[in-house]
């Protein structure tokens, strides 16, 4: 309903996005109450955040030049993505290859147009953040052929989940929260290269787990643990670095409000 107000109130690409996001998180959740955890159910509730992200990114791209078919081919491979959710229900195999098929085709053209491909070549702040955002694609890309893998019976679906739920949100995360607490929590930041840390640990940690770990199930359990320290990790790194903004201003007139 909210998104629905915020369409009616400003009609755009990326609000049309969230409000689609919000229908998919709906349809996941009707199908969990009717029918149990399904990977049909999986693929929906993953629908949900990826086209949240998706959305917020659109609204980012409005900055770069793209061309006149560019819009055209997102829509398409959303639609290919929800035909594939949908799908999935009575056809595990078609609709999980058009699922897996959509999402790698959506980390190559957020990976071509978003303004991170730009940004990264900067410093500071913008920089951690194309760093953030261009590895989440990366992985996004893994989770797409991973998932088409496993519709196709390759032993991939951990590979599959773990990509998309810790290697892509978890990185869109990181990169969006030095930003998104001081603008909503009003918790001000002190950002420098210590936020590198537990980003560098996921990625590492996953990398354990889906290569290492396919090999060898004790592999598999020292890449999980990591993967729950690498989010303590970032958690103690936003506390400590608000803590630092709060050193470093002392007489501000409000940490919060």
């Amino acid at each position: 309903c909210v998104n629905a107000v915020i369409v009616k109130r400003q009609s755009a690409s990326h609000t049309w996005m969230l409000l689609l996001s919000a229908v998919v998180w709906v349809i996941g959740n009707s199908r969990f109450m009717l029918l149990g955890l399904s990977d049909g159910v999986l693929s929906a509730w993953f629908g949900f955040l990826v086209l949240t992200i998706a959305a917020e990114r659109l609204e980012m791209t409005r900055l770069t030049r793209r061309h006149g078919g560019a819009q055209r081919w997102l829509w398409g491979i959303v639609a290919a993505m929800v035909a594939g959710m949908l799908l999935m229900q009575r056809d595990p195999v078609m609709g999980g290859g058009l699922y897996g098929f959509a999402l790698l085709a959506l980390a190559l053209w957020m990976g071509f147009f978003d303004i991170a491909r730009h940004t990264v070549r900067s410093d500071g702040l913008s920089r951690y953040m194309a760093v953030c955002l261009l590895s989440g694609y990366a992985w996004l890309a893994v989770a797409g052929a991973c998932w088409v893998g496993y519709s196709q019976g390759l032993p991939c679906r951990d590979a599959a989940l773990h990509a998309l739920g810790l290697g892509f949100v978890l990185s869109m995360v990181m990169g969006h929260a030095p930003v998104i607490l001081p603008a909503v929590a009003r918790i001000k930041l002190h950002f420098d290269g210590r936020f590198y840390g537990p980003l560098c640990l996921l990625h590492v940690s996953l990398l354990i787990r889906l290569l290492a770990g396919s090999i060898d199930d004790q592999w598999r359990a020292w890449g999980s643990g990591l993967n729950a320290v690498a989010m303590v990790y970032f958690a103690i790194t936003v506390i400590s670095a608000a803590v630092s903004w709060q050193r470093r201003h002392p007489s501000h007139p409000g940490r919060r409000s």
